[in-house]
């Protein structure tokens, strides 16, 4: 019971037939992992987000995330903004029942009247207890202009699932001079 690394990832886990699992034919030498979430701080504020990780045998690899804020304020006219970040990432340390990774890259932040953009950090791990569950957590830190943005997750639910994913976020930017839903500090709740 539990998990084993090896240097490549399973091409189509579903479709396996007879042929052992470790079999060349199974496996890749990436992976890739795709994640929408829609969160409200039950207060008007939405957001809509996505996040795009590219891994490699090589333990190198690729993390996107961009958010979609929306807030709906007293006049009746909607405030938006999107915060996005683009990093590479390595993956430092691997075991049965752990992985951990690090990156550098850059983020953004967009609205109607203004666009910043700054430099991003990131330390991430995944820690499977038992087998199927998978505990995750992600901690950023960076900057948007003159402002300090500090980004903090933690997820849970089965591999191989696709129901049972809880989590929370935070997702905090300290500047007065940021306008609109993205210097709001809220804790998000999300929804599968």
């Amino acid at each position: 019971m539990g998990y084993s690394f090896i240097d490549r990832f399973d091409a189509k886990p579903w479709e396996m037939d007879a042929l052992p699992w470790y079999d060349a034919k199974h496996l890749k030498p990436w992976a890739v992992r795709l994640s929408l979430e829609d969160g409200n701080d039950f207060n008007g504020l939405n957001r809509l987000g996505g996040r795009l990780t590219v891994d490699t045998s090589s333990r190198f690899g690729a993390t996107g995330s961009w958010n979609y804020f929306s807030k709906k304020l007293d006049c009746g006219c909607v405030e938006e903004s999107a915060v996005g970040d683009l990093n590479a990432t390595y993956r430092f340390a691997q075991y049965e029942w752990a992985q951990m990774y690090a990156g550098i890259g850059a983020r953004l932040r967009a609205d109607r009247c203004d666009t910043q953009a700054g430099f991003n950090f990131l330390y991430g791990a995944d820690v499977f207890p038992l087998e199927p569950v998978v505990v995750s957590a992600l901690f950023e830190i960076g900057n948007l202009d003159d402002a300090l943005v500090v980004h903090a997750r933690h997820r849970g639910g089965g591999a191989g699932t696709d129901r049972g994913v809880w989590g929370l976020r935070l997702l905090a930017h300290r500047d007065g001079e940021l306008s609109g839903a993205a210097r709001r500090r809220e804790a998000m709740v999300l929804r599968s």
